[in-house]
Formats: structure tokens, sequence, C-alpha cells
């Protein structure tokens, strides 16, 4: 009678104790696959970038002294996310987002140990979570005209369809340019970065309303040499499309 009872309060024991390990492993698995997701995904394009940003992360949220390898570079899966399937698109041209998949298992050599149930035969848990990042991109980098330096408008032009114009280091323009309601002229700071000639407000029609105070890193600019090659060459293997 007393080895049954002992043997029922072993079982209880492991139910309340390695069932809440196994839980509250499962939470920090889910935040280091939280924080390895999103910082891999300010890399893209940069596929490689990205994995090794979201490698380091694991290591960072889960020391492997003591919780093991938790991820592997073959664990992380750059794609383009479709929000209405809930899928990743692993072979589009330009991924905007990243899958990771952190583990602690048999078969990553890395099981969360039991304490009291391993008395019982069960030696541990196999703890996984996943989580997808996906890159945000403003509407104004997707269609624009955008610079990392200098926007240089000339005069006598006309902006429609809610099209969106954004100088990182300012705007400078002439007079005469319209700027249509939904318009967006943009920068960090418009009071010292928006370069205009006396009266430049009033030969503008629809400035005043088109100002915006944003700030954009159109990081697309450092790939302009391979965009241009790859157009001239759609053969060519360029990193940029990797």
């Amino acid at each position: 009678m007393g080895l049954m009872w002992f043997m029922a309060l072993v079982g209880i024991c492991g139910l309340a104790v390695d069932s809440t390990d196994g839980l509250r492993n499962q939470t920090g698995l889910q935040a280091t696959a939280d924080a390895s997701a999103l910082a891999a995904a300010i890399d893209l394009p940069d596929n490689s970038a990205a994995v090794a940003t979201a490698v380091s992360y694991s290591v960072v949220n889960m020391a492997t002294e003591s919780n093991g390898n938790v991820l592997d570079a073959a664990d992380v899966t750059i794609g383009l996310w479709d929000p209405v399937n809930r899928t990743l698109d692993t072979g589009a041209p330009l991924p905007d987002a990243v899958m990771v998949t952190v583990h602690r298992s048999t078969s990553n050599s890395n099981a969360l140990p039991t304490n009291f149930l391993r008395i019982a035969g069960f030696q541990s848990w196999n703890v996984t979570a996943r989580a997808v990042a996906q890159r945000f991109t403003p509407k104004c980098l997707k269609d624009g005209l955008v610079a990392a330096g200098i926007v240089d408008i000339s005069s006598n032009n006309g902006f429609i369809n809610q099209i969106c114009v954004h100088g990182q280091q300012g705007v400078e323009m002439q007079n005469h340019n319209n700027y249509e309601s939904g318009v967006t002229v943009s920068m960090p700071d418009p009071g010292t970065q928006l370069t205009i000639p006396t009266g430049g407000m009033e030969s503008n029609p629809g400035l005043p309303a088109a100002l915006r105070e944003n700030i954009l890193h159109p990081r697309d600019v450092k790939h302009v040499d391979e965009i241009i090659a790859k157009l001239r060459d759609p053969s060519l293997d360029a990193d940029y499309y990797k």
C-alpha cells in the first residue's frame, strides 16, 4: 500500500512540477523564436545576414550552456508571406518574412529532462516553438520618389494618385509644382530640410497639405548596381535576388 501511494505521489508531483517546467520552457522558447524572427526580418533582403542574426539572437535569449543549441540555420526559413493562406513562399525573389522554429527535443539532442516523471520512465519533454515575422514595407517605398539623400524637383510637375515623395536628407523644389490631395512630401524635419524658393508655398499648390514628417531607410539603394546589372542581364545570378 505504501508503494502504491508513493507511485501515486510521484505521478502527481511529476504532473505538477515537470508539466510546469515544460510550460515555462515553452514560454521561453516562444519568446526566443519571436525575438529571433523579428531581428532577422530587419536584415532582409540579405538572406545570409538574416539567418546569422536569427541564430545569434537565439543564443542570446537561451544560452547553449543550459539549453543546448535551440536553433540551427536550417530551421530559419525565408520567403514571401501570404497573409490570406498564412504560408511562406520560399521561392519568391524578394522575400519579406522570416520563419524561425526553435527546439528542445530529442532529435536536437537537447530534450528538456524531467524530474519526478523519470521515476515512472518518462525521461524528457520535446518542446518546440515557432514564430513568423514579416518586414513592414511602408507604402512610400512601394510607390514613390524616394531617396536616401535629397530629392531635387524641378518646376512644372504634377503629382497625383497618392504618390509619395521622400528625401531622407531633405527635399528641394522649384515653383509651379502641383500636389493632388493624398500626395505626401516627407522628410525627417520639414522645418529645416525643405528647400523652396521665396513664395514657394503659394506657387506649389497642395504642398502645405502634402508635407509630412517621416523617417525612412530605403535599403534597396544599397543594391542599385545589382538591380541595374540584373535588368541588363536577366540570367545574372545577383546576390540581391537570392
